[in-house]
């Protein structure tokens, strides 16, 4: 079975390009790692780093499939936090 398929590799690298040319991709910061290690309205560290990024970059949306691990900022801070369907149904719906 041969699994590479170039078409298939084209076409992703198209939407990866769109992707990349569409959101801001960002990095984590000292400082927000430290905030995210102090800040315990969150189980998971992982979340809060995430949580943390997107403060510090000024982001609109922070998408997760772990919505519920927000619950405790979402309300609270001026991004919203909702899953990648809910984005892109949204997305689609202002296109």
């Amino acid at each position: 079975m041969n699994i590479y398929n170039p078409e298939r590799l084209v076409n992703e690298r198209k939407i990866l390009l769109r992707i990349l040319d569409t959101f801001q991709i960002v990095t984590a910061s000292k400082a927000g790692l430290e905030q995210g290690v102090i800040d315990d309205k969150f189980k998971d560290l992982e979340d809060s780093y995430q949580y943390q990024a997107a403060l510090n970059c000024d982001a609109d949306v922070l998408l997760t499939i772990n919505i519920k691990d927000f619950d405790g900022v979402k309300d609270k801070q001026q991004i919203k936090i909702m899953t990648p369907q809910t984005f892109v149904e949204q997305y689609q719906k202002s296109w």
